[in-house]
């Protein structure tokens, strides 16, 4: 699992969460309540590499690069 730590302030409450692999394939798609932290599972499916994790409430979206080993 990966738990993502967001700023509830910045957020709206329902937020959507992504996995974009280096393909730009969407790998993992979730409909999160924002509240202490945002938990993905099951991620352990998910082949190791480097994605670029996405979560937007439609007005504010921020962008990070996650590693799965």
């Amino acid at each position: 699992q990966l738990t993502i730590s967001v700023d509830a302030a910045a957020f709206a409450q329902q937020v959507t969460v992504q996995l974009i692999d280096g393909t730009g394939k969407i790998a993992y798609t979730q409909q999160s309540i924002n509240e202490n932290g945002i938990i993905l599972r099951p991620i352990a499916s998910l082949p190791k590499g480097l994605y670029v994790l996405i979560v937007t409430d439609g007005k504010v979206t921020k962008n990070a690069k996650v590693v799965i080993h």
